[in-house]
């Protein structure tokens, strides 16, 4: 394990990345997360209730699980290794640092967070996230998972899943930020038959 990775948080991370603004801003981290914390952090999974979600019609098509995590009640937050990195998320200082990156003011917004599993045969359709959404922070928490298994992040530049700028391999402890607008295209390939559980947590700044 590389030492200056250890004890790595998210707002560590974000000092060191860089925001690419072509076909719209967005930034990949290699590693976003302490290793032994994103290890505990994938394994806390089987122990988390999951909702199944799925919509077939419509603009925005998607099959996964999800389980919200309600930010301003401690009380409530899943536990072994959540708090850990629920108390970096909802610190004023990775708040700062997101808006450092960004060059977005994020002081006032409120922030979401939720859990995420895509099985087998899951997928998130092209698309453009809701005008009410800021910038989204992507942690992945897909242990030992490799390219062969799929589920790439996809950064497009419209609606056609099949002609990415970007497929982004949801290793654990990678991570993606994404700047919403109304050009910010992004979708997700449906994991290999043989894939693991593909599972990540998202931070969302909301208007």
């Amino acid at each position: 394990m590389r030492p200056d990775l250890q004890h790595r948080t998210p707002t560590e991370a974000l000092a060191g990345a860089h925001l690419r603004t072509l076909p719209w801003s967005h930034a990949w981290l290699d590693q976003a997360l302490d290793p032994r914390l994103a290890q505990e952090l994938s394994r806390s999974f089987d122990d988390i209730p999951l909702t199944p979600c799925a919509q077939h019609e419509g603009d925005k098509t998607y099959r996964m699980a999800t389980h919200p995590v309600t930010v301003d009640d401690p009380h409530s937050w899943p536990g072994g290794p959540w708090p850990e990195l629920l108390d970096t998320l909802t610190s004023p200082s990775y708040r700062e640092q997101m808006t450092r990156l960004t060059g977005i003011r994020l002081a006032e917004a409120r922030l979401s967070v939720n859990l995420w599993e895509y099985a087998s045969g899951d997928w998130l359709s092209p698309h453009v996230d809701k005008a009410e959404k800021i910038v989204t922070q992507i942690l992945y928490l897909s242990d030992g998972w490799t390219p062969a298994d799929g589920g790439e992040l996809l950064i497009l530049d419209g609606p056609d899943a099949d002609r990415p700028t970007a497929a982004h391999t949801p290793v654990l402890g990678s991570s993606a930020v994404l700047v919403r607008s109304d050009a910010s295209w992004h979708a997700v390939r449906s994991p290999a038959p043989t894939a693991p559980r593909r599972r990540s947590v998202t931070v969302t700044f909301l208007r």
